[in-house]
């Protein structure tokens, strides 16, 4: 008799140890979807006040050559302009992208 209550007591031990560990892992699993449910609250927050994807976005053509050239050689955005002006010619005349801005 008092081997089966020590047993018991043992296995009541292990099965509170048991719950513990599965509760802790529950909570841990809630934090995680919390942040998951929060992180998609947020984005679809930013995609509401963003505006459709009709809206056209500003893309600057004249600065996207020169710019991709710059980064491969390891030139500073300066350091592109600069090319810039050498390229239209020492009298400045030469065609831009009318939707360049001259810098």
């Amino acid at each position: 008799m008092k081997t089966e209550n020590n047993k018991l007591r043992q296995k009541e031990k292990e099965m509170r140890e048991q719950m513990l560990i599965l509760q802790e892992q529950l909570k841990v699993y809630e934090d995680d979807f919390r942040k998951e449910r929060s992180d998609k609250q947020v984005l679809q927050r930013l995609l509401k006040t963003r505006g459709s994807a009709r809206d056209p976005v500003l893309v600057h053509r004249c600065n996207t050559g020169s710019q991709a050239k710059g980064a491969l050689s390891g030139d500073t955005v300066s350091g592109t302009r600069g090319n810039r002006r050498e390229q239209r010619g020492a009298d400045g005349e030469g065609q831009q992208s009318q939707y360049c801005i001259g810098y």
